[in-house]
């Protein structure tokens, strides 16, 4: 499958939107938050058309399901919408000023792709949600991980958009892909992390896909696209290799991103065999992460 090319088109840089910000490089915290998630939406909102464009073209694995979430009884509640994807769906995600309208993408899709006849599993992202949701979390030993992790992934040539999660030390490294076979995603993500321990995280952070495959007729696993955070109401960071980046510059650094060959993925991940996974990771929810 080849991957169409995307073009940012406001060809913004952002630097002067960055430039005096000052963000705690830990947990994406501003030295002077007054007015900064009123900014990001508006930023996200008006760059909804790119977004947009940019994920339909880029991330989107299947368009039969995504993840959705919903506000009930003063709660955010999750659930895998089984119904079609659209792109005014994914431009609702950038534009919603609540949980509501806020998606997910599934990882992996089953289908005969152009020129077999089985079917097999295949994905265009794979993601490590580094996270802390709970007291045994460090935030230090989560930034250093996610940190290590993104430069590593880089340096191998791959494509990596580190964002941060919430401003209390949680991140997703998402990595990108023009089409791949979602067992190569799986043994990459978890050789990626194989260090975790290294680090002092309290457990091994989940990897999406979560799975080698998905039977026919399930939906495995999903994760929420960057934007407004469905919870705490902030917005997402992007990680440019030296600082934080917010707003419009995050979103250029966003659009700009391209999927990669597989051919880049080491054949050291391919044969990596991780261990079972510890009580501490089997611990954690089974659910989407936020």
């Amino acid at each position: 499958m080849t991957k169409p090319t995307v073009t940012d088109t406001r060809g913004r840089t952002g630097a002067g939107l960055r430039a005096g910000v000052g963000l705690d490089e830990v947990t994406g915290n501003s030295r002077d938050e007054r007015g900064r998630d009123h900014v990001d939406a508006r930023a996200w909102s008006d760059r909804a058309d790119d977004l947009g464009r940019w994920v339909w073209v880029t991330l989107i694995t299947r368009e039969d399901c995504y993840g959705c979430y919903y506000e009930k009884d003063g709660r955010v509640e999750v659930a895998t919408a089984k119904r079609a994807l659209t792109p005014e769906v994914v431009r609702g995600h950038f534009q919603a000023r609540s949980a509501n309208g806020l998606i997910g993408l599934h990882s992996t899709v089953r289908t005969t792709l152009e020129g077999e006849t089985e079917e097999s599993c295949w994905s265009r992202f794979g993601a490590i949600d580094v996270d802390a949701h709970c007291e045994n979390d460090d935030p230090d030993a989560n930034w250093r991980a996610a940190k290590a992790w993104f430069e590593r992934a880089r340096d191998l040539g791959l494509e990596p958009l580190l964002i941060d999660s919430h401003r209390k030390g949680g991140y997703h490294l998402w990595i990108v892909f023009e089409s791949v076979a979602t067992e190569e995603v799986y043994a990459l993500l978890r050789w990626l992390v194989r260090d975790w321990r290294d680090h002092g995280l309290s457990g091994e952070p989940e990897c999406f896909p979560k799975q080698r495959e998905v039977a026919a007729g399930r939906y495995g696993n999903w994760l929420r696209l960057p934007g407004r955070h469905p919870k705490h109401g902030c917005y997402s960071r992007a990680w440019s290799g030296s600082e934080w980046l917010v707003g419009h510059a995050a979103i250029d650094a966003i659009v700009a991103m391209h999927g990669v060959s597989e051919d880049v993925i080491p054949a050291e991940a391919l044969t990596f065999s991780p261990e079972l996974p510890s009580s501490a990771s089997k611990s954690r929810s089974p659910s989407p992460r936020q």
